[in-house]
């Protein structure tokens, strides 16, 4: 790692921890003490896995965003991407009870298949009409969630109809635990896969 490259990292990392200090520091907090929660919760016990399993996610929008930055197009909306291919697995996941893991496979499937097939609705708007795919994908966004929103809380809505929730997918849709007493799933090996999958591509 060159020097110069070492020192960019530095400020990055210093300005992160600075920025978020101050305002901790005008409401009257210690910052020090937040700081080292933080950090010691990321590293502990429970909280390293919490962190992975977070970032699994975060991955796949980072490689949404870093693929269509590779082709000089700004994909804004990856997160509303992720939001519709969620939505649509969830939608379709109680016809696959049963499947085993065949289930995995076709629900995981259609969640790529969501958020692709709304980053081609992008692709095609702006190859048809020249839409600014910057303005499309985020107002997209708001669609995704809005969609959701409404799902979760009418035709997907649990059972019981108490919760904003949809109802519990089927154990075949699960992805296996691979650190017991953890939430940590197979679903980090995907995103690893992904990332040399993009890298290579």
């Amino acid at each position: 790692m060159s020097t110069t490259r070492a020192v960019r990292i530095g400020i990055v990392v210093a300005t992160a921890a600075f920025v978020p200090s101050l305002f901790v520091l005008i409401a009257g907090q210690n910052p020090w003490r937040v700081l080292t929660t933080l950090v010691l919760y990321a590293f502990g016990p429970q909280g390293w896995s919490e962190v992975l399993v977070h970032a699994i996610p975060l991955t796949f929008i980072g490689l949404g965003v870093a693929f269509a930055l590779r082709a000089g197009l700004f994909n804004i909306g990856s997160d509303g991407q992720l939001i519709a291919g969620a939505t649509l697995s969830v939608v379709l996941a109680p016809c696959f009870e049963g499947w085993g893991i065949a289930g995995i496979v076709a629900f995981l499937t259609l969640g790529f298949a969501g958020g692709a097939a709304l980053g081609s609705f992008v692709g095609w708007l702006r190859a048809r009409f020249g839409a600014s795919e910057i303005i499309v994908t985020i107002m997209l966004n708001y669609v995704a969630a809005q969609m959701a929103s409404y799902l979760v809380r009418g035709p997907m809505q649990e059972p019981m109809h108490i919760f904003p929730r949809s109802y519990n997918i089927p154990d075949d849709c699960i992805l296996p635990v691979i650190v017991q007493g953890t939430r940590l799933h197979a679903g980090l090996f995907i995103a690893l896969v992904m990332v040399l999958l993009c890298s290579l591509v």
